[in-house]
């Protein structure tokens, strides 16, 4: 269980990174579903720039050192890589957050009662971002992802941690949810709800078709490669008057994985205008032209190198991942919410809900979503 912080508890651990006297103000974000996370704005008249400062959840991340030392790999490698890359002039100013060490040089993290926080660099524009979605932002995020595969698809695997053994394991994410279930009895809030029974529902249903990923990994259809794990719209700072994304972050899940992953969950996110913490469950819908621009962009330049599995199996991955988040949320608000942060009663539930009803929607519209992926697949 994580202790609360006053602003004099996060003032002193601000501190580690930066003389107490520079430091402004501290704004707690609200943003993130898992860390506690801070902006700490430094004097304008200090060389030192303002950052990022996160408390990891040691709960979900129990090697959290883990976590940082795979970003710093990975930053090396992007780095030796972009300078070679033939288009890396189209992403120049593009930014993957820096790694700040604390005041007397040696660590990229600090520890304090059990709890473990780091800093990075905070990425700022004079005119704000966006996660807001039209068309060109579409386009403009399925590039970047694009380049970012690119860039760290050939990173070694055998150098990188598996910092969250069953992210994105299905099969363990059903059988938590079938613990949890178990663990109630019938005076408990899972019945006598008619949300809850509609999702079981939907889950006793569509479970059989939704290990089509994982059965693919594990005949060898489909290569792991490194992955961001969690590219949603939130971690995805857009550039509010050039509709450009600015920086890719939240490297939390960055670590080996399958492609479809990304795929699957950046499409759910931005494809879903009514976004994930809508409670107006029946605006819920899969837009598709949303879609079909993301995919411009995505194989705009040929950039990673995907096999014809990999292309076959990416149009499975919306339903998977969309299943999988539903899956998750229900799980949590069952458990009393103890990994998503939720900020009023039954959150989690209703996350649960979008999920199943964008899945509807997907499903509903799936011969136009295998043809626009069959339009990109050279292999056809």
């Amino acid at each position: 269980m994580r202790t609360k912080l006053t602003i004099a508890d996060i003032t002193e651990i601000a501190a580690e990174y930066c003389p107490i006297s520079q430091i402004n103000s501290i704004v707690k974000v609200h943003s993130g579903n898992v860390n506690d996370t801070f902006i700490v704005h430094i004097n304008h008249t200090c060389h030192i720039k303002s950052f990022v400062l996160q408390r990891i959840n040691t709960d979900i991340f129990q090697s959290p050192e883990k976590i940082i030392k795979n970003y710093l790999f990975m930053l090396d490698h992007i780095h030796n890589k972009g300078l070679t890359s033939s288009i890396s002039n189209v992403y120049k100013n593009f930014i993957f957050p820096k790694i700040l060490f604390t005041l007397n040089g040696t660590l990229p993290f600090f520890i304090r009662d059990n709890s473990f926080w780091r800093a990075t660099e905070y990425i700022s524009t004079p005119r704000g971002f966006t996660t807001s979605i039209n068309l060109t932002i579409a386009n403009n995020i399925g590039e970047i992802l694009s380049y970012f595969h690119s860039l760290v698809q050939d990173l070694p695997l055998d150098r990188l941690y598996l910092v969250m053994p069953n992210f994105h394991d299905l099969s363990y994410s059903l059988n938590q949810l079938d613990l949890s279930i178990n663990k109630l009895d019938n005076s408990c809030k899972l019945h006598n709800c008619p949300i809850i029974d509609l999702i079981l529902e939907q889950i006793a249903k569509l479970r059989p078709d939704m290990t089509i990923l994982e059965t693919a990994r594990q005949t060898g259809e489909l290569q792991l490669s490194p992955i961001h794990g969690d590219p949603k719209i939130d971690n995805i700072l857009i550039d509010k008057f050039t509709l450009k994304p600015v920086a890719l972050i939240d490297f939390d899940t960055f670590m080996p994985g399958l492609p479809h992953y990304d795929f699957g969950d950046c499409l759910r996110s931005i494809c879903n205008l009514s976004g994930e913490n809508t409670r107006k469950i029946h605006s819920v819908y899969f837009d598709i032209n949303i879609l079909e621009s993301f995919l411009k962009g995505y194989f705009k330049y040929n950039l990673p190198n995907l096999s014809k599995q990999d292309f076959y199996y990416l149009p499975y991955s919306l339903r998977v991942i969309t299943f999988e988040l539903g899956v998750r949320f229900l799980t949590d608000h069952i458990d009393g919410d103890v990994y998503f942060h939720s900020s009023y009663l039954n959150q989690n539930l209703f996350r649960s809900a979008v999920q199943f009803k964008l899945l509807t929607s997907i499903d509903s519209q799936w011969n136009s979503i295998s043809t626009l992926f069959n339009r990109f697949n050279p292999y056809l």
